[in-house]
């Protein structure tokens, strides 16, 4: 039972855990990470797949995170929302790295996604008024 209230929120939190988890279970599975490396034009070596198996095991963390949001009250899921603003700042942080130092053709999806990700995060937490001290 989802104990949020504001419908705006629950949507935002629902599209959040359904992207989580779908690109978690891609980057986890093998033959799914090995086409998603094929139709960017990248190379699906040993150490790729590896990589992109450890972040998509913090994409289901984070999906199963968002679900805890849902289902725990509002005062209990402050500090779920905080490690999803947190996470997907430190995400974006690394994005924005890696893409700065990228060299050649390069695909600016995931670091467009992950923005957008950091973006949702941070206006449900301002939005549900979980805002202790100044966090952003």
């Amino acid at each position: 039972m989802i104990k949020i209230q504001d419908n705006v929120s629950v949507t935002i939190i629902s599209l959040l855990l359904l992207i989580s988890t779908f690109y978690g279970f891609m980057f986890v599975l093998d033959p799914f990470a090995n086409s998603f490396l094929e139709r960017t034009g990248q190379e699906a070596s040993a150490t790729t797949i590896e990589m992109m198996g450890n972040v998509g095991w913090i994409y289901l963390a984070m999906g199963i995170g968002y679900m805890m949001v849902l289902i725990a009250p509002t005062e209990q899921s402050t500090v779920f929302i905080r490690f999803m603003v947190i996470g997907s700042f430190i995400t974006l942080i690394r994005f924005i790295d890696l893409y700065a130092n990228a060299e050649g053709d390069v695909i600016y999806g995931p670091l467009i996604a992950t923005a957008l990700v950091f973006i949702g995060n941070a206006y449900v937490y301002n939005r549900l008024k979980m805002k202790v001290g100044v966090f952003l």
